[in-house]
């Protein structure tokens, strides 16, 4: 969390505005919101068995958003988003001028090669976490 509170300092103003989708981390949002930031989402719908819809969150992303924040795998679904979807709205949110910040805290939980952390774009921050993963040995 201290990671998404210097993030956010140093690229949130009042006023600006990050584009999430809920449910999702909610001490996040509290951050945003604490940052003088307006936090607007894409709800996962019950009826789409509340699965991440790609297609629909990248036609969000538009210039009046800062930054667009994804936990990856999800909290509190547990859902992974493919890395092939990270790369998209990392592309998109690029020709918008935005950031991308993935938020991989439980990224112990999914395989390596689906992290953010194999793309290199220059809008493109992911933070991880040592207090969420099992090491098995």
């Amino acid at each position: 969390m201290e990671r998404l509170e210097k993030i956010n300092k140093f690229v949130i103003r009042e006023g600006s505005k990050v584009l999430g989708y809920a449910l999702q981390f909610s001490e996040y949002i509290t951050e945003v919101r604490v940052m003088g930031g307006f936090y607007e989402y894409m709800s996962l719908k019950k009826e789409e068995d509340f699965e991440f819809n790609y297609e629909e969150f990248i036609e969000k992303i538009n210039d009046s958003y800062t930054l667009v924040y994804i936990d990856n795998p999800n909290n509190p679904t547990g859902q992974v988003i493919s890395l092939d979807v990270i790369e998209e709205v990392t592309k998109k949110a690029l020709e918008e001028e935005g950031i991308v910040v993935v938020d991989e805290a439980y990224g112990d939980f999914m395989d390596i090669k689906n992290s953010a952390v194999n793309l290199e774009y220059p809008n493109l921050i992911v933070v991880r976490s040592f207090s969420k993963g099992l090491v098995w040995q």
